[in-house]
């Protein structure tokens, strides 16, 4: 990702991209990891879980209002997450926040 052009981000890294991942001695039956690219600049942070300061103007025009800034954004907040079952059956999260920036 860190390579990838801000304007494809989303097409790489969201939903229909590559936004899972395999984690060597997590993956149980499925990629332990995932990745959660942000493109709706009107969540809250609340709606997300995570404290990103949301909701702000990914685009640069004044707005915090877009619902789809894939293309357009000047900086998008990813959320990438390793999920795995402990020792007891706990499902535990270990979530990572991260901007990109144009």
């Amino acid at each position: 990702m860190r390579n990838t052009p801000i304007d494809e981000v989303f097409a790489n890294w969201g939903p229909g991209g590559a936004n899972t991942f395999a984690v060597p001695g997590l993956d149980q039956g499925a990629p332990a990891g995932s990745v959660d690219v942000v493109v709706n600049e009107s969540v809250s942070d609340a709606q997300i879980g995570m404290s990103l300061g949301m909701p702000r103007d990914l685009d640069g025009d004044s707005f915090a209002d877009n619902l789809d800034v894939s293309t357009t954004a000047q900086i998008l907040p990813v959320i990438v997450q390793v999920s795995w079952a402990s020792a007891p059956g706990t499902q535990e999260n270990f979530r990572i926040p991260t901007l990109v920036f144009r």
